[in-house]
């Protein structure tokens, strides 16, 4: 989609080859991360939510502190980990995805040789903007999972709680990290 858009905008300036530039400028600094948070936050983010939600309607969390265990380090501190390390991950294998999927779209329906697309995405894609993208992707999962493991711990006793809990995570989550995102961008790019 973004390779094609990509397509008909450099058509009319005569420079398709620097569509690969266009690309990677687009997913590796704020599609890559962005889209990816979004995903993670609405999937995982929901869940780990709802999950939290319902063990205190169930009143496990109750039970840990019963039994002396730090509900914290026990229901918390994993749960953030696997989101913090699985978000980049992810936003590598998008980033990846992405580019494969505009290196078709470029090659074969914009009949872009292959060696120009490779060339220009070289040229284009740098060291310091896969690894902000990084950075970000990995500050976006603390926040999912932060937020998601608040919204549960947070919700209140019933049954309809756990659905509201999953969407403030999503919600919450999704809004602080595009407002960070906007202000990293700024920083880094000086936009």
């Amino acid at each position: 989609m973004i390779a094609l858009q990509a397509l008909a905008i450099v058509r009319e300036y005569g420079v398709t080859a620097q569509v690969s530039g266009v690309l990677s400028h687009l997913l590796v600094r704020e599609l890559g991360p962005v889209t990816t948070g979004m995903m993670i936050a609405a999937q995982s983010g929901g869940s780990v939510a709802a999950e939290v939600s319902i063990m205190k309607i169930k009143r496990q969390i109750d039970a840990l502190e019963t039994f002396g265990v730090d509900p914290y380090n026990f229901v918390v501190v994993p749960r953030m980990i696997a989101i913090t390390v699985v978000t980049p991950v992810m936003e590598i294998f998008s980033i990846l995805f992405g580019v494969a999927g505009g290196y078709l779209v470029a090659v074969y329906l914009g009949k872009i040789s292959p060696g120009a697309f490779i060339h220009n995405l070289n040229e284009f894609t740098t060291t310091t903007d896969i690894l902000i993208g990084v950075i970000k992707a990995l500050i976006f999962g603390m926040i999912i999972g932060g937020v998601s493991t608040y919204s549960g711990f947070t919700s209140r006793m019933g049954i309809k709680e756990v659905g509201m809990a999953a969407n403030n995570a999503v919600v919450r989550a999704t809004i602080f990290f595009i407002l960070l995102n906007y202000i990293i961008t700024s920083f880094v790019y000086n936009a």
